[in-house]
C-alpha cells in the first residue's frame, strides 16, 4: 500500500474586503499528477446586514501562465451566508479555551462557528462554541491559536467554510471573492492541503 507525504499552507492570509470590493486570490500551482484541496473561509466582520452573501469563484487553468484560460471548477460559484451577524467585543484578554466577551447573547448555540477579528488581522481565527455562561464567558471547543487583546478584538457569529477539490488535470487554481453588498464588510482566507509525494 502506498504511503503519502502531505502538506498544508496558507494561500491567502486573512484580509478584510470592503463593501462592494473584490479580493483577487493568489494563484496556486498544482503539482504534477497530484490534485489539491482548497479550504475557503468567509466571515462577516460587520453588524450591517449582508443582503445576499458574497460570491466566491473557484477557477482552474490548464496552463502554467496566461490569464485567458480560466474555467470555473464550481459552476456559478459559491454564496456565503447573508443576514445580520451578532457581534461582541473581547473585554478581557483571551487565550486557551476561554473567550471573554462583553456579552454572550449571540454566542449561545453549541457548536456554533464564530470569527475572531483580531486587531492584527493575520491573527484572526475561527472558533467553535462548546459552552457559555449568561454573562461574559464563551468556552471554545478547541484551544485558540492566538491571544486576543481586550477592546480591539471583535467576534462575529456568521462563518462559511468550504473544502473544494481541484482536479489534478489543472496546472493552476485561484479563489476570488466579490463582497456583493453596499454596507457589510467580510473577511476571507484560503488555505491548501495536498499530497506532496507518493512512496
Amino acid at each position: 500500500m502506498a504511503d503519502f507525504d502531505k502538506a498544508g499552507s496558507q494561500v491567502d492570509e486573512w484580509a478584510e474586503i470592503a463593501a462592494a470590493g473584490i479580493r483577487e486570490g493568489a494563484v496556486v500551482a498544482i503539482p504534477d499528477d497530484i490534485g489539491i484541496l482548497l479550504l475557503i473561509t468567509v466571515a462577516h466582520s460587520s453588524v450591517a446586514t449582508h443582503t445576499k452573501g458574497a460570491l466566491v469563484t473557484v477557477e482552474g487553468s490548464e496552463n502554467t501562465a496566461g490569464d485567458e484560460d480560466w474555467s470555473e471548477i464550481v459552476p456559478g460559484g459559491l454564496r456565503s451566508s447573508g443576514g445580520t451577524a451578532g457581534m461582541n467585543t473581547v473585554d478581557e484578554e483571551s487565550s486557551g479555551t476561554t473567550l471573554y466577551l462583553d456579552g454572550t447573547t449571540a454566542f449561545q448555540t453549541k457548536m456554533l462557528k464564530f470569527f475572531i477579528k483580531d486587531n492584527t488581522i493575520a491573527n484572526s481565527e475561527i472558533g467553535r462554541v462548546a459552552n457559555w455562561d449568561a454573562g461574559v464567558e464563551v468556552n471554545c471547543l478547541k484551544s485558540l491559536t492566538d491571544t486576543h487583546a481586550a477592546t480591539t478584538t471583535t467576534v462575529y457569529n456568521i462563518v462559511d467554510e468550504w473544502v473544494i477539490r481541484v482536479p489534478k488535470e489543472f496546472r493552476r487554481a485561484v479563489v476570488n471573492v466579490w463582497n456583493d453588498d453596499a454596507d457589510c464588510t467580510i473577511c476571507t482566507r484560503t488555505r491548501k492541503a495536498l499530497v506532496t509525494d507518493i512512496q
